[in-house]
This record gives structure tokens, sequence and C-alpha cells, in this order.
């Protein structure tokens, strides 16, 4: 798409921010009000409108992709999306450990150990772990309590939130980088933990090394847009 603004500025409206394009309001894909409710979020979307050359591209949007998302889909998706995010805690891959190699097995109890028992003593949530193939079926009052969790997360962190489970497989993961139990790199190193020690055994092709950093990529935009948000 062409760029078809020349002035770009930053409104107050109902109580929050907007994006005024030559003094047009922006709106959602969806034609919703995009309306939001802090400054500094507000001041970075505008940037991005900004740093847009003669063709508007997306893909350098992303704090914009965001509120779109937030908008558009977790508000109107709310309960479904939640219902994703406690499916991937009834087979959160912190719950799954390998049987050997030693080495893989002793980097897990050590990385992802730690976020378990952080998930039981801050978050009240006790998940129950296995070793091998065989699933583990996770006690459905705890299940309730992370429902209860997520619930009450307004719709912009939402859009992070499952970013980062989805990006990372993990929903602990993410409450834990959610929560600054983990910091970014952190919370990435032990969602890839199980492939990093393959690639040490075996390598890494050029596409799958491609695929991980569009995901780190996409982590980061999720971690950025939840600190504009809160």
């Amino acid at each position: 798409m062409k760029r078809f603004y020349k002035q770009v500025e930053v409104g107050e409206q109902d109580g929050g921010y907007v994006i005024l394009l030559d003094g047009r309001t922006v709106k959602t894909p969806e034609r919703r009000l995009a309306l939001m409710p802090g400054q500094d979020l507000a001041d970075t979307l505008a940037q991005e409108w900004r740093d847009q050359g003669e063709e508007i591209i997306p893909a350098e949007m992303p704090m914009n992709k965001y509120l779109y998302t937030a908008i558009d889909r977790v508000a109107t998706q709310r309960l479904a999306l939640i219902e994703e995010l406690v499916n991937y805690g009834g087979s959160d891959q912190v719950c799954y450990r390998a049987e050997h190699p030693v080495e893989l097995v002793q980097r897990q109890e050590d990385i992802w150990g730690p976020i378990v028992d952080w998930m039981g003593e801050r978050m009240g949530i006790f998940l129950k772990v296995t070793s091998g193939i065989v699933p583990v079926e996770q006690d459905p009052q705890e299940m309730d309590k992370l429902k209860n969790k997520l619930a009450i997360v307004n719709e912009f962190q939402m859009a992070s939130l499952y970013n980062m489970t989805t990006v990372m497989g993990s929903v602990s993961l993410a409450l834990a980088l959610f929560h600054d139990r983990l910091k970014l790199d952190q919370a990435w190193a032990a969602s890839q933990l199980d492939e990093e020690y393959q690639i040490e055994q075996w390598g890494q092709d050029a596409e799958a090394e491609q695929r991980r950093a569009n995901m780190r990529e996409e982590l980061g935009n999720a971690a950025r847009f939840l600190s504009l948000v809160r």
C-alpha cells in the first residue's frame, strides 16, 4: 500500500490515546477505533507510522499489529484464547522431560525445574512432570487455577502473553516472562533447550536457523508491547 498521509500526530479521545494521520483517526482492520491506554504506546505506534517510506510495510509496524490483535481478536475472542492457553498448560513442554542422555536430563532439570517450582510457589499452580513420551494429565483443579490467573489479564497484555506462549510452546515460560521471573533471553533459551541440544549434536540447517530467528524476533516484539501496556 502506498503511503497516503503526510502528518502523524497523537491525540486524546474517550479517555485514551489515538493516532491521527493528517487529522484522521486510525482504525483497526476491523474498523474499530484504535484506542490506546497510554501515551508511551501511542508515541511508539506513531513513530512506526512516521518511519514508513513511500510504501507502507506492515511487517515494519509490529507494535501496531499487536494493538490491532488486542482490539480485534483478544477483546472479541477472549474466552476462546484463554482456553487455548489453558490447553498449553495441559501439555506444557517444561513438564515433559527426556529419559536420556544424562546431560540433557540434567539440563532440563536445571532450567525447567525451577520454573515448575515457581509456578507452584508463586502462581499457586502445581504441575505434574513426566519423563519419556507417556502423556501426563494435569489436575483439572490446577488448570482451573490457571484459567483464573489468565482471566484477570487485560486484552492488551493478553495479546503479548498469548504470542509468548505460542512462540515458546509453554504457558509456564510465558508467565515467568510476563511476571519478570525470567528475562527475555532466559525465557527464549529455556524454550529452545531441546532444540539447542539437538543442534549441538547434529548442527543446524539454514532454514531452521531462519525459523528460529523469526520466532526470537516475534518473542521480542511481544515483550516490547507488554512493556508499553503495563
